[in-house]
């Protein structure tokens, strides 16, 4: 993927819950949105590290990416905002590739 294919890299990307929120209109107790306390990323993020990951992690973890399949047939569908959807495609698609 490169910017002339698709114009400006946008400044961020949506996470996971943004996009089955915005591309799938999930209601939102089915999205799980990981709580990251303020200024303590470096100590939230690390627990999605361990080996094996905790059942309670594995649970959450489940809850969003059940729906990447149908988020990925949305996009080839060509049905949703082209611009930003392919930028998210690209962070989605490693998030596929990590679970």
């Amino acid at each position: 993927m490169t910017q002339q294919q698709y114009g400006p890299i946008p400044c961020f990307v949506r996470s996971l819950p943004q996009c089955l929120s915005i591309y799938l209109n999930l209601p939102e107790n089915l999205i799980y949105h990981p709580q990251i306390r303020d200024g303590s990323i470096v100590l939230d993020s690390p627990q999605w590290n361990k080996r094996p990951l905790p059942i309670e992690l594995e649970i959450v973890a489940v809850k969003n990416s059940v729906f990447l399949l149908q988020l990925q047939k949305k996009n080839l569908e060509g049905t949703v905002d082209s611009y930003y959807m392919q930028w998210d495609h690209e962070f989605l698609t490693l998030q596929l590739h990590t679970i």
